[in-house]
């Protein structure tokens, strides 16, 4: 069963051996009604499998898993996670999931997950200035690091609250919402997945925009030598003003992103593959094997290495 709610919208998804796919996404509501089921034959290859592939949306999200094992990365970290953990991600923060668990798992054990997404407008403006969103917003601010949960009282106590909020309606709804994320923010329980907290203003890029297409292009041609001539080419700007704007939107410079880019992958071979690290090096961009090593750890804060182990 897949469960729409507007402005929530909830997810059951059953997931086993789904490929992997590198896409951004945006969700979406559906603007005249409250609730909206599907069944889950009736959901296209798009709905199903989004969540293993790496995205951002405007969206709040909260996962529980109920069954089965996945990994995740969350911003630049990669984690495993298991039955009764609940995992709470920010707007706009980079995300995709290996449903499925281990390489040596076998593919046909499942991962089970139940995904609520709610909007940044159900909450005040100003709702940090709000005694009684203290907890709500204390764990918004948190949300924007990814956050992982592991505590079994509150494993039940949430999966309950997300069963109930399937069967209500109206301001019944949003106030159950109010309730799970004052649970969540009040538990001590958890972990930050994420060293950076990434900005929530960081939407997405209008197509066709100067930073979506040197993202576009980065993204097509991190394996390959790159200089700054040909970004500025294909973006159709002036290389000295291309670099101004970039650093200005993004807060980095274009290598720099480039070379998370990079290191981003890097980090996919290492968990997924048996590559050699100068294979994996080689594969992500790197044509020298001491500045893959030193890039590695500035991003990530260990050694190809330590990662794998």
């Amino acid at each position: 069963m897949y469960i729409c709610i507007f402005p929530l919208y909830l997810c059951i998804l059953k997931i086993s051996d789904m490929k992997k796919k590198v896409i951004t996404r945006e969700i979406a509501y559906e603007a005249n009604s409250a609730l909206r089921y599907l069944e889950e034959e009736n959901l296209t290859e798009a709905s199903l499998d989004y969540n293993n592939q790496q995205h951002k949306h405007e969206d709040y999200q909260i996962l529980i898993i109920t069954k089965g094992e996945s990994r995740g990365f969350i911003g630049e970290t990669l984690r495993q996670y298991a039955y009764g953990d609940i995992i709470v991600i920010g707007r706009n923060v980079p995300h995709y999931y290996m449903f499925g668990g281990s390489r040596e798992m076998s593919s046909t054990e499942s991962c089970e997950v139940e995904i609520l997404h709610f909007k940044h407008e159900l909450f005040p403006i100003k709702m940090g200035e709000v005694s009684e969103f203290y907890f709500i917003y204390s764990l918004l601010t948190r949300s924007q690091h990814g956050i992982v949960f592991r505590n079994s009282t509150l494993f039940k106590k949430i999966r309950m609250m997300f069963n109930k909020i399937d069967d209500i309606n109206g301001i019944a709804k949003l106030n159950e919402l109010y309730l799970i994320l004052e649970a969540l923010g009040k538990n001590k329980h958890y972990d930050l997945i994420s060293s950076e907290a990434y900005d929530p203003d960081n939407t997405l890029m209008p197509s066709g925009s100067t930073l979506h297409r040197v993202y576009n292009y980065l993204y097509k041609k991190f394996r390959d030598e790159i200089t700054l001539g040909e970004i500025a080419e294909y973006a159709h700007q002036n290389p000295t003003a291309l670099c101004r704007t970039f650093k200005r939107e993004t807060g980095k410079t274009i290598f720099q992103f480039l070379n998370r880019i990079r290191v981003e992958n890097a980090c996919k071979l290492l968990l997924e593959t048996d590559m050699s690290i100068s294979q994996v090096a080689y594969e992500s961009g790197f044509t020298n094997l001491p500045h893959f090593n030193n890039q590695f750890r500035a991003f990530i804060g260990k050694t190809p290495t330590e990662y794998r182990a």
